[in-house]
């Protein structure tokens, strides 16, 4: 299990990195922590949007997440080899400086918040190696979003149907989902996938809004 998480992670610290270069120079930041989540939020967009239009050209293959995740490989090496890790002068905006205070209190806000998230996810949807365990108000979303997900892990749903309305095409927002279920395919349990997702995503949020009130 380790080992697959390890992957999962790997996938992520790439696709965060990779956001990190579009955006380094190009949007102002106060701080590391703003930083660091432009860049998740900009790499999850792109590794999400890129993996899925890969696996949908391959999904006449027994694999299409395999050769999705094969096309975001691509796609970060063209990133690397095409973005410069520092653009020209002319095209650097300047970062706002900091504030008056202590940066370890952002640290700390975040850590709470990092504390009191997964709690909340982790009480809300949970897999114990024989079935999911939803949150009593939180049954009917995850029941007909998790079948979404996991039709892209265990089955071929590509181009993309609901699984409970087959043969009509998903016009509900599921790059999430797929998201979830692509990083499921590395090897976490899915309930794993989406609660790590959400809670790095309320991170990288709080992160953007405490950058805000500070500009």
């Amino acid at each position: 299990m380790p080992g697959v998480v390890l992957l999962a992670m790997v996938y992520i610290v790439a696709s965060t990195y990779v956001g990190d270069r579009l955006c380094r120079g190009r949007v102002p930041s106060t701080g590391s922590a703003q930083r660091v989540a432009t860049a998740f939020l900009v790499g999850l967009l792109a590794s999400s949007l890129v993996t899925y239009l890969g696996a949908l050209q391959f999904h006449w293959t027994s694999q299409p997440l395999f050769w999705g995740n094969i096309v975001w490989l691509a796609a970060c090496a063209m990133v690397l080899w095409r973005v410069p890790a520092r653009p020209p002068a002319s095209q650097i905006l300047l970062s706002a400086p900091r504030p008056s205070g202590r940066a370890r209190w952002d640290v700390a806000t975040l850590a709470v918040c990092g504390v009191a998230g997964g709690r909340l996810f982790y009480s809300n949807l949970r897999f114990d190696g024989r079935a999911f365990w939803f949150g009593f108000k939180s049954w009917s979303d995850f029941g007909a979003n998790l079948s979404l997900a996991q039709s892209f892990v265990l089955g071929h749903n590509f181009p993309t149907e609901h699984p409970f309305f087959p043969g009509v095409f998903v016009r509900y927002h599921f790059l999430f989902w797929f998201q979830a279920a692509n990083l499921s395919w590395f090897g976490p349990d899915l309930a794993a996938s989406v609660n790590l997702l959400s809670l790095l995503s309320l991170l990288a949020v709080a992160a953007l809004l405490m950058a805000l009130g500070e500009r």
